[in-house]
């Protein structure tokens, strides 16, 4: 048994589930485990170079002659341990800039797959341009690299032309995401052309471009598979149309606009424009008859999100046809959007793997109409029981139908086995007294317990339902059940009630799990969004790109980095 925990085999399959204070606790039993488990410790790192130069007043305000506003934080590894680890190091971070720290250490990071810049500002006016080109040398030195990321830590990056000739120079670069870039004059053409190349996920979200571009003809992103065009600046919807139009082999498509999508050409090019399209995200304020007349030429959806749109029956009569290949659909938000409209979804799509929805009433879920939906991996809707009357004459045979209501939903949830990701209450922020006494109850009485069969459930939220649960004296017993029934629970969303202080023991008790408590009211427009399922995970079944080349190419931030 000794010499079992020290094979290669049997310790790395240990590493895949211990997180950075496990990696660090392995990493002192032995040599054999240090060998293992240190260079995982490295895998994914960030590194802090700048902070605020009002959070440290003690620091000269000027470093490297010319980066203004920020100063240099020791909060990175020395040289030494960057040449003994850095060929670890496959995801970076870089919080800020140090061109001698760069131009020494991060060279021994030879086997870089990713790299995320977070863009130091403010800074001066000549200093804006010049870290991006100095940015640009470094990723020129690094030719693994398949992923790279700008994020703004405040205010706009400015992105130069020299950059742009340095990401030509990574042949293996797959993915790019930029965010509040400004692409001014010829900067806006040598992008496209940069992107044309080998980028097969691109994200292009709050850039500004120039308004009088125009797509040249020769201009075809032919590798370009996932696009997510987020609230871009300058361009007209109708360029934006076209720059989707020069994507033959595009696979997703997510487009963000406060303004009205142009949806009668959309519909007549983007079918034969874009062949493989199966996947589309739409956040626009587009009327339903626009949405029904581009599900109606789309050839196939295997995805389709669209939330805050005005998608209503006209949609949901032309997504009928699409019933048969769905697999994942977000209708959050769409005040237009019915609950029996729900019920069918769940009734009529048997590859459906994710679900999202505002509200779905008990009265719309006949027993004659049982869920399809056995490989749902995610189910993220508001489940809605007619109260109980308010009259003091209401008999016992009232109750225990309203009880068996309970049993029932239940019951169905608990035919989903292979749930991950499980929300039972809408996202109202603050519901009314009306709202509330429709709430399913979060009460083993009322048939929790029959969820003891989502034995891969990592994610939780019952939002409002656990205040009231609190505030009843019934949150300890159904978050001991939780914790001894769903082992793999990560994360639970709630709400602590009138009383905080009831909370502590039961906060505590899950600590102690080691699974996070997340506070709805602190966090109710950012939690869900941490737990979207990513495109690999919701597509076994497609072949077209190894998990070696896409991974986790998403841009939700990990808690995986180790922070310096």
């Amino acid at each position: 048994m000794e010499k079992a925990l020290t094979l290669p085999e049997i310790l790395e399959r240990i590493g895949n589930y211990l997180n950075h204070t496990d990696i660090i606790s392995c990493i002192r039993v032995c040599k054999a485990w240090k060998a293992e488990f240190e260079p995982r410790l490295w895998r994914s790192f960030k590194l802090n170079f700048f902070v605020p130069e009002s959070e440290l007043p003690h620091l000269p305000a000027q470093q490297n002659g010319k980066h203004i506003g920020f100063s240099v934080a020791q909060r990175a590894p020395s040289q030494t341990l960057m040449q003994q680890n850095g060929k670890h190091i496959r995801e970076l971070t870089l919080n800020g800039m140090n061109l001698e720290y760069w131009s020494t250490s991060i060279p021994h990071c030879s086997n870089l797959d990713e790299v995320t810049f977070m863009v130091p500002w403010p800074l001066r006016l000549e200093g804006k341009g010049l870290v991006m080109t100095d940015f640009g040398k470094m990723i020129k030195n690094h030719p693994r690299l398949r992923k790279i990321v700008l994020e703004s830590s405040g205010g706009s990056i400015y992105p130069t032309h020299e950059f742009l000739e340095d990401l030509t120079t990574c042949p293996r670069l797959i993915v790019l995401e930029t965010n509040d870039c400004i692409f001014d004059g010829p900067l806006t053409e040598q992008y496209m052309r940069a992107c044309a190349s080998n980028i097969r996920r691109l994200s292009s979200r709050g850039d500004v471009f120039s308004r009088d571009f125009t797509i040249s003809s020769d201009l075809v992103f032919e590798e370009l598979r996932y696009f997510d065009l987020r609230d871009i600046e300058g361009m007209s919807e109708d360029t934006k149309l076209s720059w989707i139009s020069r994507c033959p082999n595009l696979i997703s498509l997510r487009w963000e606009t406060g303004s009205e999508i142009p949806a009668a050409k959309f519909s007549q090019i983007i079918p034969s424009a874009c062949p493989n399209l199966t996947a589309l995200h739409l956040v626009s304020p587009i009327l339903d008859e626009d949405i029904a007349r581009i599900l109606e030429v789309i050839p196939r959806i295997e995805k389709l999100s669209l939330t805050n749109t005005h998608a209503g029956r006209g949609a949901f009569e032309a997504l009928r046809r699409h019933f048969p290949t769905l697999k994942d659909i977000n209708l959050q938000f769409c005040m237009y959007v019915e609950s029996p409209m729900i019920q069918e979804i769940l009734s009529s799509c048997p590859k459906l793997q994710s679900i999202s929805a505002e509200i779905l009433e008990y009265e719309d879920m006949p027993e004659q109409q049982p869920w399809v939906c056995r490989n749902l991996q995610m189910f993220d809707v508001g489940i809605q029981i007619a109260p109980l009357s308010f009259s003091r004459q209401r008999d016992l045979s009232e109750i225990a139908r309203w009880d068996a209501k309970h049993r029932l939903v239940y019951g169905r949830l608990a035919q989903l086995a292979g749930l991950q990701y499980l929300s039972i209450c809408n996202n109202s922020q603050r519901p009314n007294s009306a709202q509330r006494s429709k709430w399913l109850q979060l009460s083993l009485n009322a048939g929790l317990g029959q969820l003891e069969t989502l034995k891969q459930l990592k994610f939780f939220s019952c939002k409002h339902f656990m205040a009231t649960a609190f505030d009843k004296g019934e949150a300890d017993g159904v978050v001991r059940w939780i914790l001894e029934h769903w082992r793999k629970l990560e994360s639970l969303e709630g709400m602590t009630g009138k009383e905080a202080s009831k909370a502590t023991a039961v906060l505590e008790m899950m600590k102690a799990r080691d699974v996070e408590f997340i506070d709805y009211m602190d966090y109710h427009d950012e939690a869900d969004e941490s737990y979207i399922f990513s495109e690999r995970e919701l597509d076994d079944d497609d072949d077209d790109f190894s998990d070696e080349e896409l991974g986790h190419m998403g841009s939700e931030d990990s808690d995986d980095s180790f922070v310096w």
